[in-house]
């Protein structure tokens, strides 16, 4: 059967599948009690080497390394104070059995456009994002943000789905 995320009905070779997206899929970071909220911001994470645990953790930590540092809590941390409510969003590979990076190489290098299909797949993530905001805080201004992949994904939300946020930010994007 065929569905938004399914055109086919089926996954393609080595596809990673779309994400649900409900309130057991993602944690929510609310602004502290009397601050003005102003929106919602999604933050998607970067790749990492090892499955991550659904729900993502809240704004997973801040890591300080040489090959470079991520300040995810402290980001987190301020667009609450501001009055932004985060959500912390799975990625499609979150879920791969393996390496995360590596079900990411297996779906990109499986189709003919190197990347198109993994693209559309991340835009069927946003539309699932985009209407669990819309059921549950209504119209409010979305921004985006994410580190490394997961900058290449607010990225590709400012450039694809522009019209349904209002901002965005991208740490080290992939």
């Amino acid at each position: 059967m065929s569905t938004h995320c399914l055109t086919t009905g089926q996954l393609g070779t080595a596809e990673l599948p779309c994400c649900n997206i409900s309130g057991a899929t993602i944690t929510v970071t609310n602004p502290p009690a009397g601050t003005l909220r102003r929106g919602v911001c999604v933050f998607f994470h970067g790749l990492y080497l090892a499955a991550l645990a659904v729900p993502t953790p809240p704004a997973l930590v801040d890591t300080y390394s040489l090959f470079g540092s991520v300040y995810s809590a402290t980001l987190t941390a301020n667009l609450a104070t501001d009055g932004w409510v985060v959500l912390a969003v799975p990625a499609p590979e979150d879920a791969y059995n393996g390496v995360p990076t590596a079900g990411v190489y297996a779906d990109v290098a499986a189709e003919s456009s190197y990347g198109g299909r993994w693209v559309q797949t991340n835009l069927h993530l946003w539309d699932h994002i985009y209407q669990y905001i819309q059921n549950t805080y209504g119209n409010w201004p979305i921004m985006v943000t994410g580190n490394s992949l997961g900058g290449w994904r607010s990225l590709i939300m400012a450039t694809n789905r522009a019209s349904q946020i209002v901002g965005y930010a991208a740490s080290q994007p992939a």
